[in-house]
């Protein structure tokens, strides 16, 4: 198993958050990196090297579905409620990677006094 690194990007170009992806092989760590893009580029590095960028408006609309302030709401009630991202994601009907993003975003953004509604593409 390989170690890789997907960066979630802001619409600034600047980091927003990291995922660590163990994968067999680059193959599987591309279709990994592919399902993080979720309103934000994503970027999948292997050390040094980077290895793809996946920007998020080449993902067809039917894929791409931005986050409502209803659904941040949601997301927000049922992990403080205790619920697993799998359960999320099957509630909001979105994937278990999209749900980790999500969160992650909206972390990055309460640690950022100043900051208002996360960018969502």
């Amino acid at each position: 198993m390989q170690e890789y690194r997907a960066y979630i990007l802001g619409s600034d170009g600047h980091i927003q958050s990291r995922v660590d992806l163990v994968c067999a092989d680059e193959r599987a760590a591309k279709e990994q990196a592919k399902q993080l893009v979720d309103g934000h580029d994503v970027e999948l590095w292997q050390g040094t090297l980077r290895i793809a960028t996946f920007p998020h408006h080449a993902m067809s609309a039917t894929t791409l579905r931005h986050w409502t302030d209803e659904e941040d709401r949601r997301l927000l009630e049922l992990k403080a409620a205790g619920k697993s991202v799998i359960v999320i994601a099957k509630i909001l009907g979105r994937t278990e990677v999209a749900i980790a993003n999500r969160l992650d975003v909206l972390k990055a953004n309460r640690d950022q006094p100043g900051r208002t509604r996360p960018n969502t593409g």
